[in-house]
């Protein structure tokens, strides 16, 4: 198989793959909702995060509060937010 072709392929892998990861979601989402009521009748345990959060986790903040701060003002003065000294 040429690179020509590989090329022409992909998006129709892509799309595959991401319906296969949507179902997948909402397949064990589904799980989660039933087994959690299941858990909170009969009084038993659960898991508390979602399939996707495992597979994507959400990066860790690095940045200090005042670095947070910083980088909000510098976002609202982009926009014409006013005086952003006050937030």
């Amino acid at each position: 198989m040429g690179a020509r072709a590989l090329l022409s392929a992909l998006p129709v892998l892509l799309k595959k793959q991401a319906q296969e990861q949507a179902y997948r979601i909402y397949v064990t989402d589904a799980l989660k909702t039933i087994t959690e009521n299941t858990a909170k009748y009969s009084g038993g345990n659960y898991m508390k995060i979602r399939y996707y959060d495992l597979e994507n986790p959400k990066p860790v903040e690095t940045r200090t509060g005042r670095e947070v701060i910083e980088q909000m003002r510098t976002k609202i003065a982009r926009i014409g937010g006013g005086d952003a000294e006050s937030v």
